[in-house]
């Protein structure tokens, strides 16, 4: 048996993978940090949308605030006909005014509210006044307002993400990096 060398390990180090070394270290940080993001701008986007779309009803039995990284988000704790706890995320337009105690209904779908039997929600409420300012010849405000939008800001995130990793494939290719 041969003796090991150092001069044969060096040559088998700098043999094995030639893009890595061609690939700098703040590419790497960054192709991380954008995963990252990009995965927490799903999980966030997943949960905020899962509550928005399903039905649920129960009597709301607990409210709070659940901190992110980049804002607050109001939940509602619904306790079911079963008798089951379950957190619901809604923003201040969509349930976040709902008193704990109060038997609330919310039906499948995007843009349905929350709701309590037998009481305006807020936008039928903002949807009344429209209709006396119309009737008085005055126009409402635009609602449309893409910053008013609940969800816009976690759809920029991803976008800027996914750009982010595209940018970074293009850096690692034209690096020559696999």
């Amino acid at each position: 048996m041969l003796p090991h060398t150092g001069e044969d390990t060096a040559n088998r180090r700098s043999n094995a993978n030639p893009s890595r070394e061609a690939v700098p270290g703040f590419v790497r940080l960054l192709t991380w940090l954008i995963a990252i993001g990009l995965g927490y701008s799903f999980l966030v986007l997943g949960i905020s949308l899962r509550d928005r779309y399903v039905a649920y009803s129960g009597t709301v039995i607990a409210k709070g605030v659940s901190p992110t990284l980049h804002r607050t988000t109001q939940y509602l704790v619904i306790r079911d006909s079963s008798g089951h706890d379950h957190r619901r995320y809604v923003t201040p337009m969509s349930g976040g005014w709902i008193p704990v105690g109060t038997f609330v209904v919310k039906r499948r779908g995007l843009s349905a509210t929350v709701e309590t039997p037998g009481k305006l929600t807020p936008w039928q409420m903002l949807d009344s006044a429209d209709k006396v300012l119309a009737r008085h010849g005055i126009r409402p405000e635009d609602k449309n307002d893409p910053l008013q939008n609940p969800g816009a800001f976690e759809v920029f995130v991803l976008v800027c993400a996914v750009a982010g990793m595209y940018a970074c494939s293009r850096v690692l290719r034209a690096s020559g990096a696999r």
